[in-house]
């Protein structure tokens, strides 16, 4: 995912670079920030924090928009500790023990910077790995842990890390903390309503047929085609212009041979299908049609996903 691997594997290196680095001057804050960067200078939000003198966080771009972005907006992160919300957080107790917690980005969506970080923040042996949009974090003959995504609300998200402890007499870790099961998703389709508009639905598909091997899909296309779009949604005072489709408009769209996007509609599966601009006589008909299937189900909203407890 990235360079720049910090290499920090024990506790006295961590507090070495927080001792060593010398506090960025910021302009309008002088050095009162205390920002000590990890690696290079020019990556001032990669940084490290003391806690304590048996404390010290290691931080990211995601702790920041965290703490200082998502302030602005929401009062969900207000007031909550560093140790709350740090992707890695080294301890040291009163016997000399070491611990390092590890948490993932918070929200269901993908953290990219977040796993970057990770991956060039844990200590060696440890790997951070991302597989079927999970996280995990691997220990040498401990195996993998999933690493769960972290929530805005303080209560639940306490204990959603991992926590190792330093195996002194070999430089590895084991897991002291909980270990998370991986949660299932239930997957439901509203058959009922799957049922009322397919037929609109087979049409759609028939039509399309006949039409696919025309349809542009350059970027330029990509481009009058988002236009259209909005330009529609303005005509009709329709505030959701940020979402690419509302189920009940691309319901309408199936029903209405004549929808002014119903264009739009064919150009946007095209593109969900993968079929490039040269026309493959040979496409499975079988694939494509079930990607026909599930792009009608995502963008008519008839599955619902939930976790089972």
């Amino acid at each position: 995912m990235g360079s720049n691997y910090f290499c920090v594997n024990q506790f006295s290196t961590i507090e070495k670079i927080y001792n060593n680095t010398k506090p960025i001057k910021e302009s309008g804050y002088g050095t009162t920030r205390d920002i000590r960067p990890l690696g290079s200078r020019s990556r001032k939000y990669e940084r490290v924090i003391k806690i304590s003198r048996n404390c010290y966080a290691m931080i990211d771009a995601c702790h920041e928009s965290y703490v200082n972005f998502g302030a602005q907006y929401t009062t969900s992160y207000s007031g909550w500790k560093v140790e709350d919300i740090a992707p890695i957080l080294w301890r040291r107790d009163s016997q000399g023990n070491e611990f390092v917690r590890i948490r993932n980005g918070m929200g269901s969506h993908a953290h990219v910077a977040r796993y970057s970080f990770l991956e060039r923040a844990v200590p060696f042996p440890m790997r951070f790995t991302v597989g079927n949009g999970k996280q995990y974090v691997g220990c040498a003959d401990y195996g993998l842990f999933y690493l769960p995504k972290g929530v805005t609300t303080p209560t639940k998200n306490k204990k959603l890390y991992l926590e190792f402890q330093r195996i002194e007499r070999c430089g590895s870790w084991k897991l002291v903390s909980e270990e998370h099961t991986i949660p299932k998703i239930v997957v439901t389709l509203d058959k009922e309503a799957k049922k009322e508009i397919k037929p609109y639905a087979d049409k759609f598909w028939d039509w399309w047929c006949c039409i696919a091997p025309m349809i542009d899909i350059s970027w330029e296309s990509n481009v009058v085609y988002r236009n259209q779009y909005a330009e529609y949604m303005k005509s009709m005072r329709l505030t959701e212009i940020h979402k690419i489709v509302d189920e009940n408009l691309f319901v309408e769209v199936l029903k209405n041979d004549d929808h002014p996007l119903r264009m739009y509609m064919a150009h946007k599966f095209t593109q969900y299908s993968d079929i490039n601009d040269k026309w493959r006589p040979c496409t499975d008909a079988k694939k494509l049609r079930a990607k026909f299937n599930n792009f009608v189900n995502r963008e008519s909203n008839l599955i619902t996903k939930t976790k089972e407890n």
